[in-house]
């Protein structure tokens, strides 16, 4: 999953959808990325949105270094996810991301790779 949500391959990422009840979303890799945090990392947003509609994810997790789903998209400047994130009671806009700085307080879409 983590392939597709990077966007490596349509037609995997189509086939891996269609069997999504069967995955785990919340698996993460070594840097403690989930599916999720890989498609918000990549701009993925129907992705991300897909991911956010399946029961019992966690849109709060952490990958190794801090950053949370809604870290990655104020840092893209998607404001219609963040307003989607922000509703949804696991997020908490206070978490701090890698330089201690909230989401709510970093300036959007700066250009910067994180």
């Amino acid at each position: 999953m983590h392939g597709a949500a990077q966007g490596e391959s349509e037609v995997v990422t189509q086939a891996l959808l269609a069997e999504m009840e069967k995955v785990c979303l919340d698996t993460p890799d070594s840097d403690n990325v989930t599916p999720l945090l890989c498609a918000a990392r990549n701009k993925h947003k129907a992705l991300v949105r897909l991911f956010l509609a399946t029961e019992g994810l966690n849109p709060a997790h952490k990958d190794s270094k801090g950053r949370t789903t809604l870290w990655w998209e104020v840092v893209h400047g998607l404001e219609d996810v963040v307003t989607e994130l922000l509703a949804m009671k696991m997020v908490d806009p206070d978490t701090p991301g890698p330089d201690g700085q909230s989401p709510c307080y970093m300036p959007q879409n700066t250009g910067k790779k994180p």
